[in-house]
């Protein structure tokens, strides 16, 4: 699998061994830590007292921190909820290796079919990223050249789509070849991607809230009104969101190096193949907790500001009111669907395991910036001024020259 998919979908790898009978010896290749691929041969010697279903089993390995080992050599795997005695596993240096659940062997070819999708899958998510990274960049240009989208809504708009541009950007740069070689490199491209992703879904908190209290304000005072770009709040609204995602990619720096943390809530940025984090507990507790945390307000926020507009409409007497409390509510939606309804399907993927929920959450996913770039861009203020430099352009061209 890609490391696009592997961060965005936050599968747990396992690299699954089959081991093959041979006379009088058993060989195998493991993945360990360093990321080098090594061969190891177990003759029969190494399986003395062990259960035959370990020759012949769909069989993988687990690291120290997805296994505990006790005293009287029982090791119990809290993912599986299963304990297993000596004879049903063998110990590789500190590799645990163990037959399959036997709700996991049946999933065996099925599995082998979907991985043939994953170069396909690949493929197609970096080029969906690359396209909404074009879009959100295309964002930003007109940002910066329309004055009419320079309000403080705009600028909390900018910063979502700068965001969401770098994380998109560090995530093509986990294909750089070699990268989680290198544990420097591979701990500062995780956590800047935990930063940005963050950081994203922090932004669209501001700009749930401030369109719920834009709402709550029209509604109260019977009038719509616009907010010009106020400084200050921008600066407030700033260090709210990189504040938050600082502290959370800190504490998961803080976890993953300090000695004395629970091994569960170490994210190990960097023992597989890909810069991301392995722990699932570490995961929830500074990744996934707080970004479903932030989706449920959105949707809270999203209930109340419909249920003000529509119980107030019929007190405003003047149409325009109605209608700007409209495009209010219509823009909210807009939000919630591109980001919150994403993850959505994330977790439907994650318990469903079909290939094609991963297809729609990468589509989803990785073309957030066109939705954005359509919702957003293509509107009333970018039509003026492009017709308006466009008037300019044709009226130069067409002036006589002395």
């Amino acid at each position: 699998m890609d490391k696009f998919t592997t961060v965005m979908m936050h599968i747990k790898t396992v690299v699954i061994f089959v081991l093959i009978n041979v006379p009088n010896q058993i060989t195998t290749a493991y993945v360990i830590s360093d990321n080098e691929s090594h061969s190891t041969v177990f003759t029969e010697g190494n399986l003395v007292n062990k259960h035959e279903s370990l020759k012949t089993c769909l069989a993988f390995e687990l690291r120290p921190h997805e296994y505990e080992m006790y005293s009287n050599k029982t090791a119990i795997v809290p993912a599986y909820n299963q304990t297993f005695e000596e004879p049903f596993y063998l110990l590789i240096g500190d590799l645990l290796r163990i037959c399959a659940p036997p709700e996991e062997e049946h999933l065996e070819e099925e599995t082998a079919a979907q991985s043939l999708g994953f170069p396909i899958l690949e493929k197609f998510t970096v080029a969906a990223l690359s396209i909404s990274m074009v879009f959100l960049f295309t964002h930003i240009i007109f940002f910066v050249k329309v004055p009419d989208l320079r309000n403080l809504p705009g600028y909390n708009l900018a910063s979502l789509c700068c965001s969401m541009f770098l994380s998109y950007l560090f995530m093509l740069i986990l294909e750089i070849p070699h990268l989680a070689q290198n544990n420097i490199a591979c701990t500062v491209t995780a956590a800047l991607i935990h930063f940005f992703f963050l950081g994203s879904f922090l932004w669209m908190l501001i700009i749930s809230f401030d369109i719920f209290l834009s709402i709550r304000t029209a509604t109260g005072n019977l009038r719509a009104s616009s907010k010009p770009f106020n400084l200050k709040k921008y600066i407030r609204n700033s260090l709210i969101c990189w504040s938050i995602s600082l502290v959370f990619v800190t504490a998961a720096l803080i976890a993953e190096y300090v000695d004395g943390i629970h091994d569960s809530y170490k994210p190990h940025f960097v023992d597989l193949s890909y810069c991301w984090f392995i722990s699932e507990l570490s995961f929830v507790a500074f990744f996934a907790g707080p970004v479903f945390t932030i989706i449920a307000v959105n949707f809270v926020l999203f209930g109340i500001s419909a249920y003000n507009m529509f119980t107030n409409r019929m007190k405003l007497e003047n149409g325009s009111n109605d209608t700007f409390l409209k495009k209010k509510y219509l823009t909210y939606l807009r939000l919630a669907v591109i980001m919150g309804v994403t993850w959505t399907i994330g977790i439907l993927a994650s318990f469903l395991k079909t290939l094609v929920w991963w297809y729609i959450f990468s589509i989803f996913n990785a073309f957030q910036g066109l939705f954005i770039f359509l919702a957003f861009t293509c509107n009333s203020k970018v039509m003026k001024f492009l017709r308006e430099k466009s008037s300019s352009c044709n009226s130069v061209s067409s002036a006589p020259v002395r």
